[in-house]
């Protein structure tokens, strides 16, 4: 069981990624943005953040910069968008993703590469 912080701004997208991952055992709490994820693990410990990239208010990409950059955590990122440019996904990678998913993506992809990265 993994302690995970999904954020996504989109409701229905949260709700469903939300109930597969506390249907397979895991721990989640939601941020609708990236300040809110700030403000989150300002408090929290959590074993792997999943991420959009567009949102509002701070961005995915400035997310996984300040989780890098400014708190030097550790923790696995994994980016979930429907930016899909093959720009886009270097640049995440370079701040910092451990993966990415595209967006429409099938469930059993998303346990695969969330199992993957907690195992390592």
């Amino acid at each position: 069981m993994a302690n995970i912080l999904l954020v996504e701004d989109h409701d229905v997208t949260s709700f469903a990624i939300v109930k597969l991952f506390t249907r397979n055992g895991h721990e989640v709490e939601v941020a609708a943005d990236g300040r809110h994820a700030l403000e989150k693990m300002a408090s929290n410990k959590y074993d792997l953040v999943v991420t959009d990239l567009a949102m509002p208010v701070v961005t995915g990409q400035q997310l996984i910069e300040n989780i890098r950059n400014v708190q030097q955590n550790k923790v696995k990122i994994l980016v979930v968008s429907s930016l899909t440019t093959e720009q886009t996904i270097q640049e995440t990678f370079v701040l910092g993703a451990d993966d990415f998913l595209p967006k429409p993506f099938q469930a059993n992809d998303l346990l695969l590469r969330i199992e993957k990265l907690l195992r390592n």
